[in-house]
């Protein structure tokens, strides 16, 4: 029925709401009496800062000083906190991404170009694109691409954002050996301490299916092992003595960049402002929807086995109004946010080890769905506001560490992923997956060839002038994959396809493949 238009004017809403709200709203709160969720909140919160921090520090400088880190820290406490009381399904992660990011910054060039206020346009852009997000969830528009993207686009736009992590991590460790504040000593020691945390994160993760400590040690271990990596490596710098680091550079008070008032002022710029902001806003509405609707699919996979339903109309509707709510405010948009919202997911189950093929995996069991976990989140974000002389004391690299391992567990779970390093393997030792087994592997690399050119274009666009349209090139992938199941193309067969990338909901077909060849 999520799948399905209701023919009635806000029917999909009206069904999440007494479907998945009203009716598991009382479990909500107390399923998340757990000590996972106090595991997975502390990931998420540092999970979280960081991107806060870091885009909020890049924005700063694209802009001129017009929007920063400040503006980032009080709309993801805000979208948390508000998202975890009033959506259906809480467990979606709501945050400004880094394709956000790179849109707020494209914005603020066109801006620099045409000579228009960029916070006042900003604003006009979120009132539109609020509108246009209402009108889409009310009229149950939230359907077509629940049915059209497929693995294809999930998994393409996955790698992308995990694309953002890296480089923005990668990138600012380069930026240490070629900036003349920091010698090469400094720089060396930052870009230790960004590996310090990021293996042992890595570390921590991969105790739960090591065969070392008892099974509640592991467990204790993989869900505390990212917030015990940053503090060792914070500990690690204070202890070291060297000064000269850079820390998070954060005002001592909650005030917009730039010193401007909370409040925009929309009379601003040239009185055809309002009616040029239309154009971006269709862009940004375009990008939302499809960040939003990949992140609801990719936490509602069947493997996820979450049993309360999603709430992919409600959801909406509340990120729209928050939309509109942070345009008067000049705060930066919040969307469902990769790869947070399935790894905040993954946090929040228990899993068991299982041997498929010979090789180990973990399966999970259940997740414990609940608002206590995000809502702790968005409060301990709430918190760093007036824990700001701590949060300074935290060095940048371990951050910058923290970003890498967020992009690299991101790809971790990809099978466009694993498909990728398959074409360096040989023959003879590949993976034995569903696909291999099933599919011509010149077809496997072939499907693989297809989405890494349409990765290479995504990540071409982003760093071209064009910039601004690249939600466009984000949308087309997913009628190029529906061109790719027809006859005429003849690359692929429909079974191919079916087993390369199923669609529907879950859109998992690796899992459901290994279930079936398990058995």
């Amino acid at each position: 029925q999520h799948y399905q238009f209701s023919g009635r004017f806000a029917g999909g809403v009206m069904h999440d709401i007494t479907t998945r709200y009203l009716q598991h709203f009382a479990s909500d709160w107390t399923d998340g009496f757990s000590l996972k969720t106090v595991s997975a909140s502390l990931m998420m919160y540092f999970g979280c800062l960081a991107p806060c921090i870091a885009f909020g520090a890049l924005t700063y400088l694209e802009t001129g000083g017009q929007m920063g880190t400040m503006e980032y820290l009080v709309a993801q406490a805000l979208a948390g906190i508000i998202f975890s009381l009033l959506a259906g399904q809480p467990e979606i992660v709501l945050r400004t991404t880094g394709p956000t990011t790179v849109f707020i910054i494209e914005l603020h060039r066109v801006c620099d170009g045409w000579s228009l206020p960029f916070v006042t346009t900003m604003s006009w852009v979120g009132i539109w694109s609020s509108l246009f997000m209402v009108v889409i969830a009310l009229t149950d528009l939230c359907v077509p691409i629940l049915r059209s993207c497929t693995r294809f686009t999930q998994e393409i736009f996955g790698l992308f954002v995990s694309a953002i992590f890296i480089s923005a991590g990668g990138q600012a460790f380069v930026k240490y050996f070629h900036d003349d504040k920091y010698d090469l000593s400094h720089a060396l020691f930052s870009l230790l301490l960004g590996l310090l945390t990021l293996q042992l994160g890595l570390w921590a993760l991969a105790v739960r299916t090591s065969p070392f400590l008892i099974k509640a040690m592991r467990e204790l271990t993989a869900d505390f092992g990212i917030a015990a990596a940053i503090t060792i490596s914070t500990l690690t710098a204070w202890g070291s003595g060297v000064e000269g680091l850079e820390m998070l550079a954060v005002s001592d008070r909650i005030e917009p960049a730039g010193g401007r008032a909370w409040l925009v002022d929309l009379t601003q710029g040239p009185t055809w402002l309002p009616a040029f902001a239309v154009v971006p806003a269709m862009l940004l509405t375009l990008l939302m929807y499809v960040e939003m609707s990949i992140s609801s699919l990719l936490v509602n996979k069947t493997e996820n086995k979450l049993i309360k339903g999603p709430a992919y109309h409600l959801n909406f509707l509340v990120m729209a109004l928050l939309v509109l709510v942070f345009s008067f405010l000049g705060l930066p948009f919040a969307t469902g946010s990769l790869p947070h919202s399935p790894q905040f997911v993954r946090a929040l189950s228990d899993v068991e080890e299982i041997s498929v093929a010979g090789q180990t995996k973990t399966r999970v069991l259940w997740v414990r769905e609940n608002r206590l976990a995000p809502l702790l989140v968005n409060v301990l974000i709430a918190l760093s506001l007036v824990m700001l002389p701590v949060l300074r004391e935290v060095p940048m690299a371990v951050l910058y560490g923290l970003f890498l391992f967020m992009g690299i567990t991101g790809l971790a779970t990809s099978q466009f992923w694993t498909r990728i390093k398959m074409i360096f393997m040989e023959p003879r030792l590949l993976p034995p997956t569903h696909y291999v087994r099933r599919v011509p592997i010149s077809r496997v690399h072939a499907f693989t060839g297809v989405q890494l050119c349409c990765l290479g274009v995504l990540l071409g666009v982003r760093a071209s002038p064009a910039a601004l349209f690249f939600p466009l090139f984000i949308a087309a992938l997913m009628p190029l994959r529906m061109t790719l199941a027809k006859g005429n193309i003849g690359l692929f067969t429909a079974p191919m396809l079916k087993m390369l990338d199923l669609i529907g909901e879950g859109s998992n077909a690796e899992t459901s493949g290994e279930d079936s060849a398990g058995e």
